[in-house]
């Protein structure tokens, strides 16, 4: 059979977003309503064939692709910090040491350990406190160990499934503990290996549930002590730079940056914006002649909003010291431009 369409395929994609947003019913050319849900509906004046019937096989194909259009323009938007995101991408090193920490599975854990410890405390309170030394408060799994070879006693059984308990209870703690001690990434890189891993057809859209909490990843990559955290801080601004230099990958909804001009472009712009960044505060007091209560006051404006941008907008892994260390570099800089100026020669 021989599928044909309306002369534009633009305009029946159009009227599949159109009417699929709207949540209108599609009428058909005879007048009848469809009875198809939001997210499935097509207009049936945009899908003609040959003869002016509406083959179901037309309608089908048209409704899968409107929905994959709808589909991709969402995972587009959904995340809007475009330079980050690329960077991300472009290192597959950092990408693949992020790993699921499982932070609730391990609490849930611990706190069913701590009921197996609980019961088995109170049993060894109601033997210590019992009159006699008879099994009445053990279970009956205990109570078949009783008859052993070396027939240990009754307390012995309960302290050693205390001691069992307990080990697992220090195994539970102290991985919950190293899981802490890890850094999140951020969750660009996150869904970056995940879109990554999809397009290569290694998970499916059910197996990537879980990134729908990224705040359970860890990253075991070394922690960077004096990198700036400026990246993220110029990343959303200049979003934009991507629908002109990038291509844009249908099949999974990312950036595509394959070539050495389109890294170069990459390390040209946040040079640029990082360079005036620092330098502009200094290009004020010396091209305006200010005096040197004006140069301090713009030292103090320029140090606040410097400070303030960068621990705002510092990535997740980060602590409080590591912005701290860049505004204190810059401070010292402009500190030392504002002394060679009240103090010249």
């Amino acid at each position: 059979m021989t599928m044909s369409f309306a002369s534009d395929e633009n305009t029946a994609e159009r009227g599949v977003a159109e009417r699929s947003a709207t949540g209108l019913d599609s009428q058909s050319s005879h007048g009848k309503s469809c009875s198809c849900s939001p997210m499935t509906m097509t207009d049936a004046s945009t899908i003609e064939s040959a003869d002016g019937t509406l083959p179901s096989d037309d309608i089908d194909f048209a409704i899968t692709q409107g929905t994959n259009k709808m589909r991709l323009e969402h995972h587009v938007h959904l995340f809007r910090d475009g330079w980050a995101r690329l960077a991300a991408e472009q290192n597959n090193d950092e990408n693949g040491s992020c790993f699921r920490g499982f932070s609730y599975l391990s609490k849930r854990l611990a706190r069913y350990i701590e009921g197996r410890i609980t019961n088995l405390s109170e049993q060894l309170s109601e033997f210590d406190m019992a009159s006699d030394t008879h099994a009445k408060s053990l279970s009956a799994g205990q109570r078949r160990r009783v008859g052993e070879k070396y027939k240990p006693d009754e307390c012995d059984l309960i302290m050693d499934e205390i001691y069992q308990e307990f080990d697992r209870y220090d195994r539970v703690l102290r991985y919950d503990r190293e899981i802490q001690g890890l850094r999140s990434p951020p969750t660009y890189e996150v869904m970056g290996l995940y879109a990554s891993l999809k397009k290569r057809g290694m998970l499916d859209d059910e197996a990537l549930l879980f990134t729908n909490v990224p705040d359970d990843f860890v990253t075991t990559r070394p922690p960077e002590e004096h990198s700036l955290y400026l990246r993220k801080l110029f990343y959303g601004k200049f979003g934009w730079v991507l629908e002109k230099f990038l291509p844009l990958d249908e099949a999974t909804g990312t950036w595509r940056a394959q070539t050495r001009v389109n890294n170069w472009v990459v390390g040209v712009v946040l040079t640029f914006f990082c360079v005036s960044t620092l330098l502009g505060p200094i290009a004020v007091m010396f091209l305006g002649e200010l005096t040197k209560v004006k140069s301090f006051l713009v030292v103090l404006l320029a140090v606040s909003l410097f400070g303030a941008a960068t621990v705002l907008t510092k990535n997740p892994e980060t602590k409080f010291r590591e912005p701290m260390m860049v505004v204190s570099a810059y401070v010292a800089v402009l500190a030392s431009v504002l002394a060679q100026m009240a103090f010249p020669g």
